[in-house]
């Protein structure tokens, strides 16, 4: 049973609080983290949200992120992945509000609002080994997509919470592309893969991103980012300065949020 939809203004303030606490939780145990994609491109081009955005991302090295997964205790938010949650789509982790959820389909509820967290990688020095990499991420990556495609479409389409079989071959892939994505070795500390956004050569840097962290303005508070996040931004998104035409500000992350 879900109470009240939740509008798009209490959502980003959902968020906001989630961002609030993770910053708070990270600062008191020394783990690193920064805004990421478009959450640092609004906090550097808008000081805040970018006006059509509708979510909050993040980004940690992976030992920070483990060890933010085994320490974050919360008394309204859990950390949400393949090893917590059953069903979980997602190869990079998210926390969310407990308080809340999402509905999918006639039946099926999942987890509400939350915050993405992405895993930053080291990576080995030798280019055809990346590329290696890059080869088995696309191709778990496409068949995860379109196995959660096709999940989602009968859960929207039956009174079901759960396709038993197909969820078992489905959970194998997606663990399959954590397990890709974590167990992955640098030796040589001159690549760096993040997470978010495909696996190709726009989300690799050459510097240690996670070297020197500042302070920046996001809504009124301050938060954690790389200090080389021009670096970071060109190389994933080129001029992130510049306005996308105004058909392309659009919310990209849809769909009805309900507190419990």
């Amino acid at each position: 049973m879900r109470g009240a939809l939740i509008s798009m203004e209490e959502r980003s303030s959902i968020q906001l609080s989630l961002l609030k606490e993770i910053d708070v939780f990270c600062r008191r145990n020394n783990i690193r983290y920064s805004l990421a994609c478009g959450t640092l491109i609004g906090a550097i081009r808008h000081k805040g949200y970018i006006p059509w955005d509708d979510d909050i991302d993040i980004e940690m090295p992976k030992e920070d992120l483990l060890r933010f997964k085994r320490e974050f205790k919360s008394d309204c938010l859990a950390f949400y992945d393949v090893d917590t949650y059953p069903h979980y789509p997602h190869f990079f982790p998210r926390v969310a509000d407990t308080r809340t959820c999402k509905k999918i389909g006639k039946k099926h509820l999942t987890y509400g609002i939350s915050i993405d967290i992405y895993p930053n990688i080291e990576l080995p020095d030798n280019k055809e080994d990346v590329e290696s990499f890059f080869v088995k991420g696309k191709e778990i990556k496409a068949k995860c997509k379109s196995m959660g495609a096709f999940r989602r479409k009968l859960l929207r389409h039956l009174s079901v919470d759960s396709i038993p079989l197909y969820d078992i071959f489905y959970d194998r892939r997606v663990k399959s592309l954590v397990n890709l994505v974590i167990n992955q070795q640098g030796y040589g500390r001159h690549y760096y893969f993040s997470a978010s956004g495909g696996f190709g050569w726009h989300n690799v840097l050459e510097f240690d991103p996670f070297e020197e962290l500042i302070d920046v303005d996001f809504e009124g508070y301050k938060f954690k980012s790389i200090k080389r996040y021009d670096e970071y931004l060109r190389t994933k998104y080129g001029d992130y300065m510049q306005l996308p035409p105004v058909e392309q500000r659009v919310p990209y992350h849809l769909g009805e949020y309900y507190w419990k």
